[in-house]
């Protein structure tokens, strides 16, 4: 995919946080992939690091079957 004329190389989804909102997760697909984006309010979710590894860990499981 292009955006402005030039090739789409990364995608970053994101879901604002909001006062009351601890944890956003956005996923996106696009061109064979699937993007997740964690987001987080550290005082409430302070591990969000661990959270987001747990995510990738499960997903190199899942693409070697």
């Amino acid at each position: 995919p292009l955006a402005f004329g030039r090739q789409v190389e990364a995608l970053f989804p994101m879901v604002p946080i909001v006062d009351g909102i601890g944890l956003g997760i956005a996923v996106f697909s696009h061109d064979g992939w699937l993007h997740v984006g964690p987001d987080a309010d550290a005082d409430l979710i302070p591990d969000l690091e661990q959270l987001a590894a747990g995510i990738e860990t499960a997903f190199v499981r899942l693409a070697r079957g």
